[in-house]
């Protein structure tokens, strides 16, 4: 079998079928393994075409070069629309494995690259990096050869994208995936409520879950784990409060100071204008540091990570 050679740079997640392999029978090309992904993805050609950039013409032009390298048909020209084959589900499933490898050749090679220009980047959920951004800072001022990339998204993608090469590690909060990842806590805090600052003063210096009871309590939504573990510390305490949902944390404090009722929050938040922070008993929020089971990480990654665990 011979290779035909291209840059690594020319190895992108959108266009991982610049790398083509030859042998006796003819050439197979990556891109053509893409077309036939997405034409049985989508089932339609015209739609699969604008994905690429190409015309109609020239995605079924592709499908019908990786039909003669193959000799076979990988959808059936009896039955209407593009269904497959017994062959072209094998070839569905052998496509899907090499975007998958190519996804992970890209990954690495980026992380070969940031390893010697020593950047190390780290995935976090916004509310952890409010915490962790002063010692990143020490750090960075004591490490000036070292760059640090924090990345921050949702709960929701912050494991996804920890599976991502491209980053050393995570700080996540729990509960955390044991069968993904090798997990150091490093803090664990009291979460706190806000309230009108006229409704604190018939309130109890710190509120129980079972002041919660049936009362309006606005909280960030389930893309973000406090949810579920809020949800969970209430069945586990036998109380049922009557959830409002926000996707941010300022529609949490809007809705506080003009309805009344309590604002889940944590106390690195501040106080605003009108509104009082009580802590919240019963409650508590966790955060560690996170390693894919299979990560290697550099030397610097690795002294910044023991930083972090020392400084908890």
């Amino acid at each position: 079998m011979g290779y035909k050679r291209y840059p690594i740079a020319s190895l992108t997640k959108s266009r991982p079928w610049r790398l083509v392999y030859s042998r006796a029978g003819g050439t197979m090309e990556l891109r053509d393994l893409e077309y036939f992904r997405s034409l049985a993805r989508t089932g339609s050609i015209s739609e699969s075409a604008r994905e690429h950039f190409i015309s109609p013409q020239g995605l079924r032009k592709g499908i019908r070069r990786l039909e003669g390298h193959l000799n076979c048909n990988i959808f059936d020209p009896s039955r209407p629309g593009w269904q497959l084959t017994r062959e072209g589900e094998a070839v569905l499933e052998y496509a899907e494995t090499v975007r998958y490898e190519s996804d992970r050749l890209v990954s690495r090679i980026h992380a070969i690259k940031e390893e010697s220009r020593r950047i190390v980047r780290i995935v976090t959920t916004p509310h952890v990096k409010e915490l962790i951004v002063p010692r990143l800072t020490a750090f960075q001022r004591n490490n000036p050869d070292m760059r640090i990339e924090v990345e921050e998204f949702v709960d929701s993608l912050c494991e996804e994208r920890l599976m991502d090469e491209r980053y050393a590690f995570g700080i996540l909060q729990a509960p955390f995936d044991g069968t993904k990842f090798l997990t150091t806590p490093i803090l664990t805090k009291r979460f706190a409520v806000w309230v009108r600052a006229k409704d604190a003063e018939s309130l109890p210096a710190a509120v129980r879950l079972p002041d919660l009871d049936g009362r309006d309590v606005v909280l960030l939504d389930d893309t973000h784990k406090a949810y579920g573990s809020f949800i969970d510390a209430c069945t586990s305490a036998g109380v049922s409060p009557h959830l409002i949902e926000k996707s941010e944390i300022v529609w949490v404090v809007e809705h506080v100071r003009k309805h009344g009722g309590f604002g889940l929050t944590l106390p690195q938040y501040p106080i605003f204008d009108g509104l009082s922070m009580l802590p919240l008993e019963g409650f508590t929020w966790t955060i560690g540091l996170c390693i894919p089971h299979d990560r290697t990480l550099s030397k610097d990654a690795m002294m910044l990570m023991e930083m972090l665990g020392e400084s908890s």
